[in-house]
């Protein structure tokens, strides 16, 4: 795992990831319907919300840290925290979610913002920052 910068993040944060509504609605239906197959996703709110709930997580654990330099993340279960992200999330339309989206993608940008040099040195933060948002864009790009 490469060290991931602040500014790198907040990139990543505030260009990368917004781009991604607007480049999948910008998709004819049968590649939407490719994308998200190849997601593995049955549709866009289930990314999305996957998406959120990971964001979620990012954003306790950098204020775990903020507490407890010593703070360590849990290890998950991906598969299992996907599907209940997915299911806390079901019946929503796509709009609510996109806008979850949004929010959740703005208050991690202004964590990422506010964390210090000596922060952004910690390992549990640099695992948060590739994990959950550099590498992660990138495992989504369309």
């Amino acid at each position: 795992m490469e060290p991931v910068s602040k500014r790198a993040a907040l990139v990543c944060l505030e260009n990368d990831w917004p781009s991604l509504v607007k480049r999948f609605n910008s998709l004819p239906p049968r590649e939407k319907e490719i994308f998200l197959d190849r997601q593995g996703f049955a549709g866009f709110s289930d990314l999305l919300s996957h998406i959120v709930a990971w964001w979620g997580e990012a954003l306790a654990n950098i204020q775990s840290v903020e507490k407890d330099a010593d703070f360590k993340t849990r290890t998950y279960d991906v598969d299992r925290f996907n599907a209940e992200a997915i299911k806390a999330k079901y019946g929503k339309d796509e709009e609510a979610v996109i806008r979850e989206f949004e929010d959740a993608r703005k208050r991690l940008m202004e964590a990422v913002s506010a964390l210090t040099e000596t922060q952004m040195a910690n390992g549990e933060i640099q695992k948060q920052l590739y994990w959950m948002i550099t590498n992660h864009c990138a495992e989504h790009k369309l």
